[in-house]
């Protein structure tokens, strides 16, 4: 701690006044010291308090750092995922064709038992049912989602503009996928369900996913020849997410299209 000095002065009424001044304002006065550059003393900071500010402040910097480069980092990569290319039309053909059965000798091959030849026509006399309709009852799409549940198919993120069913420049070229793809398989009757995410009311996203899922249906027959019996259309609005852990998330928004001729594993169809 740097000294003080000590003085008496005398001022003109007299009396006597003691004042404490530092060594360095003594100095000062007495003109042996300039002090227009000098620091107050209360501004000297000891050396080992200033080593500790300097270290404390590289910490912060390097960890902003860190932190923003982090933050980059993941951004980059949830660009990357969102770059990733739309399914061309031969995708789609791929993943919708029938797989080819291998002959074996499997009892599957055998003429099939009276119930299981039953519960196939019944199934078939269902899916007979659901051609040329627009609409379909809860019960009606519950039997529908278990039917497609082992069928070929294809998540298609169709970019429809928000609550709208038209499709716009950014959704044509993935809808001429799928109909190109369908053409080459127009033989088989397919679904075409639309999907919503977990925004917005049940009714309002119910009816957006079957107005969506139509209008695919209607521009793949109207350009790709497909018969209108054999493509249906369903919605299903925000029931059926694909990311049920983020409601929101824009893979939950899109239109599946499944083969109903193609089964990917055992089934009564």
């Amino acid at each position: 701690m740097e000294s003080v000095e000590r003085s008496v002065r005398y001022p003109p009424d007299g009396r006597k006044r003691l004042r404490v001044r530092s060594r360095a304002e003594a100095r000062a006065e007495d003109g042996s010291v300039d002090t227009s550059h000098s620091l107050s003393p209360r501004m000297l900071v000891p050396a080992c308090v200033s080593q500790r500010i300097n270290t404390m402040t590289s910490f912060a910097r390097t960890r902003t750092f860190r932190t923003a480069l982090l933050t980059g980092l993941l951004a980059l990569g949830s660009a990357a995922a969102q770059a990733q290319p739309a399914p061309s039309e031969a995708d789609i053909l791929k993943a919708l064709s029938p797989a080819q059965q291998p002959l074996t000798r499997s009892l599957s091959i055998g003429p099939r038992s009276g119930s299981e030849s039953g519960a196939i026509g019944e199934d078939r006399g269902f899916l007979d049912s659901l051609r040329n309709r627009t609409s379909f009852s809860p019960a009606e799409r519950e039997r529908i989602a278990a039917a497609s549940a082992d069928k070929q198919s294809i998540d298609l993120e169709i970019p429809f503009d928000y609550a709208s069913a038209t499709i716009g420049p950014k959704a044509l070229p993935l809808v001429k996928s799928l109909g190109g793809a369908l053409a080459q398989l127009k033989n088989n009757t397919f679904l075409v369900v639309g999907h919503t995410d977990g925004k917005g009311h049940d009714k309002t996203n119910q009816a957006l996913s079957e107005r969506r899922a139509e209008a695919v249906r209607q521009y793949i027959i109207q350009n790709y020849g497909v018969p209108p019996a054999n493509i249906v259309a369903v919605g299903y609005g925000k029931s059926r997410p694909k990311d049920s852990s983020n409601p929101l998330a824009a893979v939950n928004r899109r239109v599946t299209a499944v083969n109903m001729s193609a089964v990917k594993s055992a089934s009564r169809f």
